[in-house]
């Protein structure tokens, strides 16, 4: 399961090539008129994109290559073309500014199934396997999916369908989130390459418990994006549209403290949390190795509190500068676990988590600090 969820957070984010990157900013207080053909440009693209997916892991069966499961790769695929479908349509239904509708979406896909999980595990022991887990995470996915299709009624697809791709957005779009995409298929990696460092360096079950601390870094970081960044960073990209500089900053300073209290909150309800349940499950390992949670809580708090940064860039439009934060994530990530895990050992992913918080921190503030607004066409045209 560890392994298959990396490797979907990593496929999600390679579909689609990020264009919600420049359409979620785009449709921002977009005419309505406009809305429509705009999404429907956008699902048509992404749809063209899954089929290419299929058809790459259909080759990639055929292939005589030895240890591929047939099973697990048509679960990862069908998992990370719904779960990017469903990021997707949720990106776009914040930037509509209905941030608790896209709670409700996000609740339903990430977490609805996992209290029948639970509930299916404490009943019976025969339920707490893998296959259990991926039924339930489809059943989520769909009824999130079904209930976005519901929303999406009241827009006017009659309208768009009439008018013709606009392939020349399209185009220019591409050439915007090229960069982009590329980095974030490297952040991806940067969050889930300590999964693949433990298993070429430890053995599995170490996998199994970073996969278990790792979800509730995810969780931490999906509360983050839901319940403060879905409400504001709308907001952030409206005012920069009105050059209202002062109340940008404003906002800011106030997402800032409200993720920074957030995040140390939540990290210490976790990390006093967490070998209870270790007991409660008989599971002694999750406790045993509690430092590492710990450290990898403190990277959260480090990380949770600079997000705002990269909200900043991207309201700004510093499209450069994020994704080569991302890129600058990947190379620390790996150079940190690759360099501390064989020193020392399952500890080395904690150290790993501090180091590379801490530094893509630090360049996230120096990006968003040295940020100069471009000059006006007229006044540039003076100067010259």
């Amino acid at each position: 399961y560890g392994l298959v969820s990396a490797y979907v957070a990593i496929l999600i984010p390679i579909a689609g090539m990020r264009l919600d990157y420049v359409v979620s900013r785009d449709i921002v207080d977009c005419e309505k008129a406009r809305l429509a053909a705009k999404l429907r440009d956008e699902f048509v693209f992404y749809g063209t994109n899954y089929v290419v997916m299929i058809v790459a892991a259909l080759v990639l069966l055929v292939l005589p290559i030895e240890g591929i499961n047939t099973k697990f790769v048509l679960i990862t695929l069908a998992l990370s073309i719904l779960e990017s479908f469903a990021a997707v349509t949720n990106g776009n239904i914040v930037s509509l500014r209905r941030p608790i509708l896209a709670n409700a979406l996000f609740f339903m896909r990430s977490s609805s199934w996992v209290i029948p999980a639970i509930g299916l595990g404490l009943y019976d022991e025969s339920f707490r396997n893998a296959d259990t887990i991926f039924s339930l995470w489809f059943a989520g996915v769909i009824l999130s999916l079904l209930a976005t299709a519901y929303f999406w009624r009241e827009i006017k697809w009659s309208e768009a369908l009439s008018l013709p791709i606009d392939w020349a957005w399209l185009k220019k779009s591409i050439r915007v989130t090229f960069l982009i995409w590329i980095g974030t298929v490297f952040a991806a990696g940067a969050s889930n390459i300590d999964r693949f460092v433990v298993e070429l360096y430890l053995d599995r079950e170490h996998v199994g418990i970073i996969s278990f601390y790792g979800s509730f870094v995810t969780a931490v970081f999906a509360l983050l994006s839901s319940g403060i960044f879905a409400f504001t960073y709308p907001h952030l990209i409206a005012l920069h549209k009105q050059g209202e500089t002062e109340k940008f900053a404003h906002e800011t300073r106030k997402i800032s403290l409200h993720a920074a209290l957030s995040v140390v909150g939540l990290s210490l309800v976790i990390g006093v949390t967490v070998p209870f349940i270790g007991q409660f499950t008989g599971r002694s390992e999750f406790s045993d190795n509690i430092m590492v949670l710990w450290m990898m809580l403190v990277g959260v708090c480090i990380r949770g509190t600079s997000e705002v940064f990269y909200y900043v860039m991207y309201a700004r439009g510093q499209d450069k500068e994020i994704w080569i934060s991302s890129l600058f994530s990947l190379f620390a990530a790996s150079g940190f676990n690759l360099a501390f895990v064989p020193i020392w050992g399952f500890e080395g992913v904690g150290y790993s988590a501090i180091a590379v918080s801490t530094i893509v921190a630090i360049f996230r503030y120096m990006c968003a600090r040295r940020y100069k607004a471009p000059m006006p066409a007229s006044e540039g045209a003076g100067s010259a």
